[in-house]
């Protein structure tokens, strides 16, 4: 489900903000965990599929599945190229939970997914998947700046999720791809590279 902005122009300033966000937080803390080798042979073994609407996943309820692909909807939403929940980060997340990470760390995420469902139902008297896209915004904020209940350990929890959906994302085809350039064959050495607010980041398989 997609959740327009006022305007096109105001939705894709917004993204950008966040991917930056998001590239810096991932650069600084996580390249080290998620480009090891093998979550990268994990990440790009991963295939999307279209699952049945009631079937769980490999260490996610369906329900949780739902509530998921909403939060990394939010946090990549949907611009002139595909989003988060597009390209089934949701359904990443699943899969990697389950090949390269502990039980204790999925626990880690049921708990934080759980938790922002539980604090929509408190605040909104509907769950996070059926709120309005104001209100998920504005209980996401909440949660970074740990404040309506929310502590700094439930920030950390979220923050793997935003790890989890940005590598998910930018490893898919269309993040690879769409959202950045992509160039399958890399051309010679470029010493000098003119860089502006409107340039992109090159796909990362771009330079293998």
């Amino acid at each position: 489900m997609s959740h327009p902005l006022a305007t096109s122009s105001t939705h894709s300033k917004q993204r950008r903000q966040v991917l930056k966000s998001l590239v810096t937080t991932f650069c600084a803390t996580s390249a080290t965990t998620l480009l090891s080798p093998m979550s990268l042979s994990s990440a790009l073994a991963f295939e999307s599929t279209v699952r049945d609407k009631g079937a769980d996943g490999l260490v996610l309820s369906n329900s949780q599945l739902n509530t998921l692909g909403t939060i990394c909807e939010a946090i990549i939403p949907r611009t002139d190229t595909p989003g988060a929940a597009d390209v089934d980060c949701h359904g990443f997340i699943d899969h990697h939970l389950y090949h390269c990470y502990s039980k204790k760390q999925a626990r880690t995420v049921r708990k934080i997914i759980n938790l922002i469902n539980r604090k929509s139902k408190r605040l909104y008297k509907t769950t996070f998947e059926q709120s309005s896209l104001s209100q998920q915004q504005s209980l996401l904020r909440n949660l970074e700046a740990t404040t309506h209940g929310f502590t700094s350990k439930h920030r950390e929890r979220f923050k793997f999720v935003k790890e989890l959906t940005l590598f998910g994302f930018f490893t898919s085809e269309s993040g690879a791809t769409e959202t950045l350039p992509y160039q399958a064959v890399p051309g010679g050495y470029k010493g000098f590279v003119p860089v502006n607010k409107g340039t992109r980041t090159w796909g990362s398989l771009g330079f293998y």
